[in-house]
């Protein structure tokens, strides 16, 4: 790929949750990113492959550096992914990956990036398509204020997943573990994950960062998919595809993803997600995670 201006591979990601990751941008113009996650093993499964929540994580982050190429500071602050689709192609054990951004269309207020991830020895592990929409411009929001038009709205659940009783069971993933993430399962198909609020999951404006939110989403529809037929710890997972949209984030609470499985047949089973701030209700986000699982038995001695 050409860049006409590109930015150093040790250039910083400001946002404490790809610090922690440990992911960095290491090329950016007008019509390309690449971000660089090195091998961690607090970004893994329990078989040393990386977690699905960071893959779809890492195409998030470098679709909107990308989309946010150009803006003024105050329209690239209060921007936003609002679409984000991932289908995972093949797991990546042990190795760096590389997730590059191709734009497909800067329109007024909504970028459109495609995104691929690769492991450094060139095999594709998973493509992302994510809408990314900017922050509003000042002219057109004081214009509509002058003619009495509503510019921004503000959403709500009224009947939050929030006041749920969570029980924690012990993560299977170092990468879940690590961000605190504890499920609980309401019964066959439906199952609920909490977020807890952490400073080193948090974006540059102190909100909750859509990369961490997108992994909620993941264990979210993993644990839902776990509890048809019971935890099986000798069995396989991955997920397959996940797509969200976004309403709004939040700061200052924690975050709670209820997922309901729509159907299931052969191991594959889908999952429908609510994302809301625990303590105000607020919907997030929702989507849809697929998720498939290969049951297997231990081995005889």
């Amino acid at each position: 790929m050409q860049h006409g201006r590109s930015r150093s591979a040790a250039a910083p990601v400001e946002a404490p949750f790809l610090r922690t990751l440990g992911a960095s941008i290491g090329a950016l113009d007008a019509q390309h990113a690449r971000l660089d996650l090195p091998y961690r093993d607090g970004n893994a499964n329990r078989n040393g492959s990386l977690h699905g929540g960071v893959v779809a994580a890492a195409i998030d982050v470098v679709a909107a550096t990308l989309a946010c190429e150009g803006l003024d500071a105050e329209r690239r602050a209060r921007s936003s992914t609002i679409d984000l689709t991932v289908h995972y192609l093949a797991p990546a054990v042990r190795e760096d990956v590389h997730a590059t951004a191709m734009l497909l269309r800067r329109g007024r207020d909504i970028t459109f990036v495609e995104v691929q991830v690769a492991t450094a020895g060139g095999k594709q592990i998973a493509r992302g398509l994510v809408a990314h929409r900017a922050g509003p411009d000042r002219a057109r929001k004081a214009a509509a204020t002058a003619a009495g038009v509503p510019f921004e709205r503000e959403r709500a659940i009224e009947d939050p997943t929030a006041e749920r009783m969570l029980a924690a069971r012990p993560s299977g993933s170092p990468f879940t573990a690590r961000i605190g993430v504890v499920s609980t399962q309401l019964g066959r198909g439906r199952a609920v994950s909490l977020l807890p609020r952490q400073d080193d999951l948090l974006a540059e404006d102190g909100t909750v960062h859509e990369g961490a939110l997108a992994a909620l989403v993941d264990c979210a529809g993993g644990a839902a998919a776990w509890s048809i037929d019971g935890f099986n710890p000798h069995g396989s997972a991955a997920t397959i595809g996940m797509h969200l949209c976004f309403d709004v984030s939040t700061r200052d609470e924690d975050v709670l993803a209820e997922a309901v499985n729509s159907w299931c047949s052969d191991g594959v089973y889908v999952n429908s997600v609510t994302v809301a701030g625990r303590s105000s209700g607020r919907a997030i986000a929702s989507g849809s995670v697929t998720y498939r699982i290969v049951p297997r038995t231990p081995r005889r001695a």
